[in-house]
């Protein structure tokens, strides 16, 4: 399945980069699509939070990122071979 034919391109916010070939692939989107049988939208905006030092925009704060790579090793692995996560 190529990737044209599982993402709303009218939802669609910028381009999208494909990460792990046929796997896991990087969009933004301006409202959150829902997920279906052979996409599963990963929505990040609830769990990946950023909390300024100062009033600056530096990294994320590393125990953010640490739980972001677990939660995505774990649902690569749920969902391995049954469906895209996008």
């Amino acid at each position: 399945m190529a990737r044209e034919h599982f993402i709303p391109n009218s939802n669609l916010h910028g381009r999208v980069a494909e990460i792990i070939p046929k796997k896991l692939f990087f969009c933004a989107f301006r409202n959150r699509p829902k997920s279906t049988r052979a996409v599963d939208y990963y929505y990040v905006d609830d769990e990946v939070h950023y909390d300024s030092f100062y009033s600056d925009f530096g990294p994320l704060n590393l125990s953010v990122l640490y739980r972001f790579c677990q939660n995505l090793t774990e649902r690569l692995e749920e969902l391995d071979g049954e469906k895209f996560i996008v």
